[in-house]
């Protein structure tokens, strides 16, 4: 097995290299004056190319429409919450309402032992944020009784990997630059065109798309036509009824599902999120101990990387012995959770995964723009295989055996019980 090696081990996640987004009730810039003309009727069929629809909206799908008017620095979590309430209704055909400014203060809970902590004085209700700060938290402690199970981010995605998560999920949660020069005002509805300089200065949700949106209906001539039906937090009088087209030029960044789910009774981690990811090691195993009597039903983690592969090992708590193996394909990056071929009766026990690429773990203490990350690991929690041999995070000599320049802390290891 190589070696640890530090100078490829680290990166941070989401924070300091993508936008930190809270953008307040206005439009940024100047938005072109309002061109009158024929609407644009979209194309009703299906692609012969890929069995697509060319038009489809969550709307005209099961969702009753639901657009409110955001408070504060919040639109990354009203884009959440729409998110999260749309694929719940979408996928169990009943309705979900998500206080958007609960989430964003569950997501900045000060009286938390560890995660995301903003700077004191701080109104976390008018505070920017971004898919990942809603992610990490939930991800590790659930919300109002539900745990998320399924939150892909794809920014790297093709337009018919998108198609096919709305397809799935209902809607996604997207950043894009709330600039006014982007947007143009015709034939009685709003577009938008950005380009890959565009920093992420707001979060709306992606709720459908058409094929023949008119290329020449934007700030400037797309190279395409076609163009998703992004839902914004400006209330009902902005916009398209609270709603603006995109053209798929655009590129989207933190284009983000987020599923929720009532199934399991509890789960139990030690992290509060991925804030760092390490790399450069060949096929790393990591693990974390339990001691809660149950049903094990499910395992959650994150990947950094598209198409990855991991394998899921229920070891006794002493970790000598394998009881039971999975191996689960990803195809996006994000955070998961897979249910296990057969729910195992569990006490004391752990759970070990081998990563194909980047390991999901708690860096040190560490200031990511947002606020500070504070990290905890105890003693039996987390533990890396280093040649076979089973090391706990919590021992300095485990940073000195990997040979990394920061301290690693918990691994991003959810069980969840039946």
């Amino acid at each position: 097995m190589k070696r640890f090696i530090a100078s490829a081990m680290l990166i941070v996640m989401c924070f300091s290299c993508l936008g930190l987004t809270g953008c307040s009730y206005f439009i940024r810039g100047f938005m072109e004056a309002a061109e009158q003309g024929q609407k644009h009727e979209p194309v009703i069929g299906t692609d012969p190319d890929t069995g697509l629809p060319l038009y489809y909206t969550i709307y005209d799908n099961g969702c009753e429409k639901q657009i409110r008017r955001q408070e504060g620095n919040t639109c990354w979590a009203y884009a959440c919450a729409s998110a999260m309430e749309y694929s719940w209704q979408y996928m169990n055909g009943e309705s979900l309402t998500i206080d958007a400014l609960d989430l964003a203060e569950t997501a900045y809970d000060p009286d938390r032992d560890e995660g995301l902590f903003i700077p004191e004085g701080e109104d976390p209700r008018n505070y920017a944020g971004n898919v990942y700060v809603v992610r990490n938290e939930i991800a590790s402690q659930g919300y109002n009784g539900l745990d998320l199970i399924e939150s892909s981010t794809y920014d790297e995605a093709e337009i018919i990997d998108i198609k096919n998560a709305l397809l799935e999920y209902g809607a996604l949660a997207v950043g894009v630059n709330d600039y006014g020069t982007k947007y143009r005002e015709v034939n009685g509805t709003t577009t938008y065109l950005g380009n890959i300089y565009c920093d992420v200065t707001h979060m709306c949700v992606v709720v459908g798309w058409d094929d023949s949106f008119p290329k020449e209906d934007f700030c400037e001539e797309a190279t395409q036509d076609g163009a998703w039906l992004v839902q914004n937090s400006y209330d009902t009088g902005w916009g398209d009824e609270g709603c603006f087209w995109v053209s798929y030029d655009t590129p989207f960044k933190e284009i983000s599902s987020f599923v929720l789910s009532d199934e399991y009774s509890q789960v139990l981690s030690y992290d509060r999120g991925s804030f760092y990811m390490y790399s450069g090691f060949e096929c790393p195993t990591v693990a974390n101990v339990f001691h809660e009597p149950g049903t094990l039903s499910a395992v959650g983690t994150y990947t950094e990387e598209d198409d990855s592969t991991i394998v899921i090992e229920i070891w006794d708590a002493e970790l000598t012995e394998v009881i039971y193996s999975q191996t689960v394909e990803v195809p996006f990056k994000g955070y998961h959770v897979f249910e296990l071929d057969e729910p195992i009766d569990v006490t004391d026990y752990a759970i070990a995964i081998t990563y194909s690429g980047y390991v999901p773990i708690e860096g040190p203490e560490n200031d990511v723009g947002l606020g500070n990350v504070v990290p905890t690991c105890s003693e039996g929690q987390s533990f890396v295989n280093i040649n076979g041999e089973w090391c706990d995070m919590s021992d300095n000599m485990t940073k000195r055996r990997l040979r990394l320049s920061v301290v690693p802390n918990n691994c991003c290891i959810h069980a969840l019980y039946a």
